[in-house]
This record gives structure tokens, C-alpha cells and sequence, in this order.
């Protein structure tokens, strides 16, 4: 789970978490932080039926009750793996869209789907619980004026999913690029051409080129800690994602084959 501490909240409709579950932490006026989470953080649902229709619990682990909103968008990754989160309220019914959990307590949340039947792809979302800036205790609420409140918004990942879908992933296109700082780089490019979506893991990446010092052509192999801007990262159904690592010492910077 991913966190990250923003002020004043980002723009609900460009976030930059990859997990499928991801917490900020946003910074507005009070002292005092609520502790919620959204359970679970990750569901599959179904184009129709039983399985379009699924609860969620919002479990409130503070002393104080907490308010908070949940609703839907739809999920659009950029090749840098950042997203755009436009409203998916035409998709889905969510019942109740706000609620106030008691200290200690949970509350139910029902999903229902009611997009489009026939699917020929997965389809992504995300389900967001967001805390409301609304102080319940009238006493607290005259004395943190002047504070620093912690809000929290949890980010969870939908995919509604028909029957039969693979992910299919290759590399498309790899070579040489120069970092902010005039360092060689390695860029690679990956395309996810199936109709499901798939997280980047067990890698191993071949480089074949030039090897360094004019040695000839030469096969660097990476994996593990070298690759880890790309173990773990989602590629979503039918899109390209650019990654960017450091170039192998034991290759001159040029063409390459991945």
C-alpha cells in the first residue's frame, strides 16, 4: 500500500498511484487524524448478474467517528502510469455515497454495476472513500479551527471482467535515452495488447548492443533490484506503458535489442 502526503488534495481527476490499493494522507485545517479503511481494496466484477453487484465495508479503527464520501471513476493510465479519474457515476449505483462510521465500528457500502452487458474487454475503476471535512463533535470542532487535520482517501481497484480474457504483453520498442541529468538511459516501451490487465512481476529483461569500450557485442541480463521501476507495476488492458532504467555499464549507449 502506497501513501503520499499532498497540500492543499490533488485534482480528483489526475492521480499517480500504481498499487491497486493506495492511501493518501491530505492536509487540511485540524489536529487530529480519523483511521478509516476500505474493505476490500480490490474486487472483480462481473458485466451482469450476481456478480455485478458486490459490498464493501468502510472500517473506522479510530476513537472518534468519521465521516466519509465513496464514489467511482473510471480508470485511464497514461504511458507514464499515471491516471486520469473521470466520473464513472453512469456505471455504477453506490449505496449510501455518504456515510459517518462510529468509533470502532464499519458501515456497508453497495456496488452495483449497471454499465454495459456485453463487454469485449476488462474494464478498469477505481472505487474512492475519501474522509469529509466535517468535525461530528461540536466541542473539538470550536477548539481545531486554527489546527492541522489529517484527511484521509483511499483509492481501490475495480475491474469489471467478462468471461475469457488474457493479457498479452511484449515489448514494443527499446533504445537509448539521455536523463534530466545528461545520464544514458534505458527506455522501454510495453504494450499490453490483451483484453485483461496484468502486474509486472518474476521479470528478467535481455539487453543485447554494443558492449562497452568497443568490446564487441555484448548481453547484459536484468533483473531483481534493477528492475524495480518495473516489478509490480499494472499494465492495463490494450495500453502502453513507458519505463525508464539505468543504463547497463557494460553497454556503450546506442541501439539495443530487449
Amino acid at each position: 500500500m502506497a501513501a503520499g502526503f499532498y497540500a492543499p488534495a490533488p485534482p480528483a481527476t489526475r492521480i499517480g498511484w500504481l498499487a491497486a490499493g493506495a492511501v493518501a494522507v491530505l492536509l487540511c485545517m485540524s489536529t487530529e487524524a480519523r483511521a478509516f479503511k476500505l474493505v476490500p481494496f480490490k474486487a472483480d466484477f462481473a458485466p451482469a448478474g450476481r456478480g455485478a453487484q458486490q459490498l464493501f465495508r468502510v472500517v473506522n479503527d479510530g476513537p472518534e467517528p468519521v465521516a466519509v464520501q465513496v464514489r467511482m471513476t473510471h480508470r485511464v493510465m497514461k504511458v507514464d502510469g499515471t491516471e486520469e479519474l473521470p466520473p464513472a457515476d453512469k456505471d455504477f449505483v453506490v449505496y449510501p455515497q455518504q456515510l459517518v462510521v462510529p468509533a470502532g465500528g464499519s458501515r456497508s457500502v453497495r456496488v452495483q454495476y449497471q454499465g454495459k452487458a456485453v463487454l469485449q474487454k476488462e474494464t478498469a475503476y477505481r472505487i474512492i472513500a475519501e474522509q469529509l471535512p466535517v468535525e461530528l463533535d461540536k466541542e473539538k470542532a470550536a477548539s481545531n479551527q486554527a489546527g492541522l487535520r489529517v484527511m484521509v482517501r483511499y483509492l481501490g481497484a475495480i475491474y469489471v471482467v467478462p468471461p475469457g480474457v488474457l493479457s498479452s504483453v511484449a515489448v514494443e520498442k527499446a533504445g537509448h535515452a539521455k536523463g534530466k541529468d545528461g545520464k544514458p538511459q534505458l527506455e522501454i516501451l510495453v504494450r499490453n495488447s490483451g483484453n485483461a490487465h496484468t502486474l509486472l512481476k518474476d521479470l528478467v529483461v535481455e539487453v543485447k548492443g554494443p558492449g562497452a569500450g568497443g568490446k564487441g557485442e555484448a548481453t547484459v541480463r536484468m533483473e531483481g533490484t534493477k528492475l524495480a521501476k518495473m516489478v509490480g507495476e499494472n499494465v492495463l488492458a490494450q495500453t502502453l506503458r513507458r519505463f525508464v532504467l539505468p543504463w547497463p555499464e557494460e553497454l556503450a549507449p546506442g541501439p539495443v535489442k530487449v
